[in-house]
């Protein structure tokens, strides 16, 4: 293999120095690769490599040089690590046990708490072992702000919490004393030696770890006790894909305290082996460092309308890799639109398989068997307003703004499948979207395929931070300055209405990451041309309503949760009853259309486009039915645009 000036840099670097390195490796740049090659190079004799899952370790083990006589090599995963160190001081006490964690709760608690509170206590008591590794207990608030993030207290009530996070307290207590345990978990593996401040008997002469941006504060404890005094620190990573903050992942702070402790030197591998030239352009927006390979094919970066995005899939050619199972990506930022554009792609009879999406909905399906009303729409939207509401305020008590996003995120998941079924048809809806297939169309959030690739990768543009437009509340989305004794701009907006918030720079990683896993094609996909779509059930649901004899109005929530907007807020929050109410003010209605790009039809425009649509109802007999009738408003998509009219850029 021909080594880039870069990769001869980081061996040169490894080999000819005793310097501590930090590798900057953008996506695709065959970091693995260059680990590969400094391997065999280093002057230390022990080297340790460390892994975030078995599957990696096993991989890097399998293809990694064969060490130098007098050398020692060794891949392990942090969990290993840990659990090597807990078994040479508490030998005959570390047995694993996936119950261990479940009996040191019912230790802390006997059996006076109820089931369901028992088994959030055990999750709780496991993620905060993941994140926290303190000798000292952590207090109440951490404890309270941990469960309500992880959604462990969706089945409780104000009392139990209360309950759960004192025996979640104690029970960590009791598990630093591993002199009386007889079996660990997985979570005390990492855990245990950095809370009890345990050295192990060997250590490395160097440690190199990889994906350095993911580290946890327990994991990169236990990496300085596996380095000897004066041993070695190198260190792989992407700060641009730092991702999982939310989980308790260092990133750039790792990076700064290694750099500092250990006086390490940076070097970069920007060179992407991955991506086509036009997919690194488009990367290169948000990474200007980021290269193509000089033989890198040119590719293609389009644009797709959401109804146009079945034929997108469906239709066309594509080169599959042999070893590919997965040949596209339909990805999103958020659950919410990803379950929508799931059960669109259901509608439209178009294959795919929903990442993790039995973990993803269970939680879901807790909230409709346990917290609705699935009787009607009208109950079901009032029980889902109520619990929203509830776990809102619950989430303000606790000042946890990561749990409020999730309840924010599942309220629009359950109102967006509303769309689709009834009520009591939505968990059987759902259950059917989830079952795994070899259609090769994976539908996934961002952090789900972190490290890996697809041929052509379709992202759900509006979810990402860039161009995720509000209306501005500055000036009420009218671009006027209301302040101003001359007529101006807003200077919020300067004059659109609209306003994008400056993106934090974990949401600008987001996206990079996305773009970055495709190979040759990067479709991105307008939301904002779903509203054809949604007419065309707000229609169906419309006329069906007639038939039954009800009035036929536009269910306000079929657009709330996507667009975030002040005015169709009024409809869920139960302010105004429904769309018509909302937008029957000509001035809000202009405002309303300018910033989401929909335009405003009266009622009787709506029937007989339906009518149309349709083919059930005759022109003469909708004008009938409209008769006298107030003009209600609802949504008509004016983008026509299909996949054939994309653009190349």
């Amino acid at each position: 293999m021909i080594e880039t000036e870069e990769q001869q840099a980081i061996t040169g670097a490894a080999a000819n120095t005793k310097k501590n390195i930090l590798v900057q490796a953008l996506a695709g740049s065959g970091k693995s690769t260059t680990l590969k090659l400094v391997l065999p190079r280093l002057p230390q004799k022990s080297v340790l490599v460390t892994a975030f899952n078995k599957r990696i370790a096993e991989e890097f083990e399998r293809t990694m040089p064969r060490a130098p006589k007098g050398s020692v090599f060794a891949v392990k995963t942090f969990h290993a690590l840990g659990l090597s160190v807990l078994a040479q001081h508490f030998p005959g006490r570390c047995k694993v046990n996936p119950k261990a964690t479940e009996d040191i709760v019912n230790r802390a608690a006997g059996y006076a708490i109820s089931f369901k509170m028992r088994r959030a206590a055990v999750r709780l008591l496991r993620t905060l072992k993941e994140t926290f590794a303190e000798h000292a207990t952590p207090k109440d608030a951490h404890v309270l702000a941990l469960g309500l993030e992880y959604q462990y207290f969706d089945k409780l009530n104000d009392t139990e919490i209360g309950l759960t996070v004192e025996v979640v307290r104690d029970a960590y207590t009791l598990s630093l004393d591993f002199e009386s345990r007889d079996s660990i978990d997985f979570c005390d593996m990492v855990w245990g030696p950095v809370a009890r401040d345990l050295a192990p008997k060997s250590r490395y002469q160097c440690v190199m770890v990889d994906e350095l941006q993911d580290i946890s504060q327990p994991q990169l404890a236990l990496i300085r006790k596996m380095l000897a005094p004066g041993g070695r620190f190198i260190g792989v990573g992407d700060l641009q894909q730092q991702i999982y903050g939310w989980r308790g992942s260092m990133g750039a702070a790792a990076w700064s305290k290694i750099k500092e402790d250990f006086q390490a030197i940076e070097l970069p591998l920007t060179m992407t082996w991955r991506c086509s030239t036009a997919i690194v352009e488009a990367a290169r927006a948000l990474v200007p460092k980021l290269r193509a390979r000089p033989d890198a094919p040119k590719g293609v970066v389009q644009d797709c309308a959401w109804d146009g995005l079945p034929k997108a899939i469906a239709g066309q050619a594509l080169v599959q890799r042999d070893d590919a199972k997965i040949h596209t990506f339909v990805l999103s930022r958020n659950n919410a639109m990803l379950i929508d554009c799931a059960l669109f792609l259901w509608r439209e009879r178009v294959r795919f398989e929903l990442n993790n999406g039995k973990e993803l909905l269970d939680p879901v399906f807790t909230i409709l068997d346990t917290k609705l009303d699935l009787r009607n729409k009208g109950t079901f939207y009032a029980s889902l307003r109520k619990w929203r509401d509830a776990e809102l305020a619950r989430a303000e008590k606790a000042n946890a703004t990561a749990y409020a996003d999730s309840v924010e995120e599942q309220a629009a998941m359950l109102a967006l499948a509303a769309n689709y079924t009834e009520p009591s048809g939505i968990k059987r809806l759902l259950t059917d979207i989830i079952n795994p297939n070899d259609s090769g169309v994976l539908l996934s959030t961002v952090h789900k395929v972190k490290g890996l690739e697809a041929e052509r990768v379709f992202l759900l543009k509006q979810t990402f931070a860039r161009y995720d437009e509000r209306k501005c509340l500055a000036c009420g989305g009218s671009g006027d300055d209301s302040d101003a004794e001359n007529a101006s701009s807003c200077g919020r907006c300067r004059g659109s209405g609209i306003y994008v918030k400056q993106p934090e720079p974990e949401e600008l990683n987001i996206e990079y990451v996305a773009i970055t896993r495709a190979i040759s094609r990067l479709v991105w996909v307008n939301c904002r041309s779903r509203s054809k779509v949604l007419s065309t059930l707000a229609s169906e649901h419309n006329t069906d309503e007639r038939k039954n004899g009800g009035n036929g109005g536009l269910i306000g929530e079929d657009i709330r949760q996507v667009l975030i907007d002040e005015d169709i807020r009024q409809v869920l929050d139960g302010e105004k009853p429904d769309l018509g109410a909302a937008v029957r003010d000509r001035q809000a209605r202009e405002n309303l259309s300018e910033i989401t790009g929909y335009a405003f039809k009266t009622e009787r425009e709506q029937l007989l486009e339906a009518s149309e649509m349709l083919g059930g109802m005759g022109r003469q007999k909708a004008e009938a039915m409209l008769g006298g009738a107030d003009k209600h408003h609802s949504m008509m998509g004016d983008d026509d645009q299909n996949w054939d009219e994309g653009e190349d850029h």
